[in-house]
């Protein structure tokens, strides 16, 4: 008897697992693979490391707000993403590259970006996910 789940199942934008379980004797044998699909490149890395070093430097979108504060560090960076980007429903468009390189992405673009910029910046942000949406949550106090 061999029981077998969809072949290639997504679990997250990028990445892809299967499941196959056999019955051997008394025995159950599964076996498991993931596939995972990186959404940008080496040099589209180098890139968004560049366009986030000048986007918090002094004379960058987000510096040059001078934040005093975490609070309006966060602010700076909200205001630089919504004012640079541009929602665009397409399957090239959920990577922070899509987001800070091509200014066009969707909320796992969105989220990925805050979450880097604000990381740079030393604030605690994490992306939280579901199957058809990404968020961030921002850490600004002691809690």
């Amino acid at each position: 008897m061999k029981r077998q789940v969809p072949k290639r199942v997504i679990i997250y934008t990028g990445i892809y697992t299967s499941i196959d379980i056999a019955k051997a004797g008394e025995k159950y044998i599964v076996t498991s693979e993931m596939e995972v699909e990186y959404l940008s490149n080496a040099a589209q890395e180098q890139e968004i490391d560049n366009i986030v070093a000048t986007a918090l430097s002094s004379k960058g979108a987000v510096g040059s707000q001078g934040a005093k504060n975490k609070y309006e560090q966060v602010k700076a960076i909200y205001k630089f993403i919504c004012d640079d980007f541009d929602y665009v429903m397409d399957d090239a468009n959920h990577s922070t590259y899509s987001a800070l390189g091509r200014h066009q992405t969707v909320c796992q673009g969105y989220a990925t970006s805050l979450y880097r910029l604000c990381r740079d910046s030393g604030i605690s942000s994490r992306v939280i996910a579901s199957q058809t949406h990404g968020w961030n949550i921002v850490q600004l106090g002691s809690l």
